[in-house]
């Protein structure tokens, strides 16, 4: 199967190894341009592995750039970009740090461990046009210790995601194929890190989906009005590989 990759993280690089192992071919890989690399999470460049795979590598947001491709397969991994999905001619999936459809947004991992219920999920699906829409080819539910290191629980995440897309490529149809639905709760950027945590439980609680916002470097600013529970839950969310918590003073 010819292949396009669009990503330019860890997981793409998981993934990388996961495609080339099982002999496809990847055509191409489309990665950020060199001013939003600093300020992605889990960065890895990928240079130096395409050109060790005579892959094509492009460091760019102009995705017309790969239309003229003729593949089979555009697979998106650890990429947050809206991707303009009506303009290529092929299939796109992509992967979300959690369980659809009842957690759609972003900022999946921070979101998971301030909850840091013990158990999460990771997901692919096919892209929509909205952001978390399409249909969802594969849910993985998992438990960790509540004490493990963010940068551990990351790397958990991948894998697991990178185990879900080894199962759908080796069968593409014969997993239980899942229709999304609509958002019953949508939560704000720059709500108060705890109030947002408290209604994310009781969506969770009661069954309910809900939309998690990104985050920027403001939402980790810890904030002593918390209960001691929740600051250590911050603590641990907003750390390597993320950005480091900061307090309010």
């Amino acid at each position: 199967m010819r292949v396009g990759v669009i990503g330019n993280t860890v997981l793409t690089s998981k993934g990388l190894d996961l495609l080339i192992s099982q002999g496809h071919t990847v055509s191409y890989v489309f990665g950020l341009p060199a001013h939003q690399q600093d300020i992605k999470v889990n960065y890895q460049d990928l240079a130096p592995y395409c050109t060790q795979q005579s892959i094509d590598f492009y460091q760019s947001n102009d995705f017309s750039k790969v239309y003229h491709y003729d593949i089979d397969l555009v697979i998106a991994l650890g990429d947050s970009r809206i991707i303009p999905v009506k303009n290529f001619n092929c299939p796109l999936i992509g992967n979300h740090g959690a369980a659809l459809p009842n957690i759609k947004g972003g900022a999946s991992l921070v979101w998971a461990r301030l909850l840091n219920s013990g158990s999460w999920g990771v997901s692919l699906m096919t892209l929509g046009e909205k952001v978390d829409s399409g249909e969802i080819l594969g849910v993985t539910h998992f438990t960790y210790p509540t004490n493990m290191s963010m940068a551990t629980f990351v790397s958990l995440c991948d894998d697991i995601t990178i185990e879900l897309l080894d199962q759908f490529l080796h069968y593409p149809r014969e997993g239980t194929i899942q229709q999304n639905s609509k958002t019953m709760i949508t939560v704000g950027k720059h709500i108060d890190s705890q109030v947002g945590t408290t209604i994310a439980r009781l969506a969770t609680l009661h069954n309910l989906s809900i939309y998690l916002p990104p985050r920027t470097p403001d939402d980790s600013i810890l904030k002593d009005c918390w209960d001691e529970e929740f600051k250590e839950n911050f603590k641990r969310a907003n750390c390597s590989p993320y950005p480091d918590y900061k307090r309010c003073y």
